[in-house]
């Protein structure tokens, strides 16, 4: 199946800036954090919505998505603090 057909396509666009590339660890990590709270921040605005879509399939398989991309998010926040915390016990 084509992830068109499945609806996990998305248009993205990427603000490549070559800047990015020079940055340091915890340059790197701030910004992927602060990337986080946004997309959190999105997704909050989604749930709301839902109940408009007056389907209920839909809305189901919309707010198991919107979960499954919450865990995930979780799991890149929590990546970024051990690193963090790697990072500092270095420093003692």
């Amino acid at each position: 199946m084509d992830t068109r057909e499945s609806g996990a396509y998305l248009n993205w666009n990427f603000n490549f800036s070559w800047s990015g590339c020079f940055m340091d660890r915890p340059a790197a990590i701030k910004q992927i954090q602060e990337a986080c709270k946004t997309i959190a921040l999105a997704l909050m605005k989604i749930h709301p919505a839902l109940p408009k879509l007056q389907d209920q399939e839909t809305q189901s398989d919309c707010l198991k998505a919107l979960h499954e991309l919450t865990v995930q998010l979780e799991v890149v926040k929590k990546k970024l603090i051990k690193l963090e915390q790697r990072d500092d016990s270095g420093l003692l």
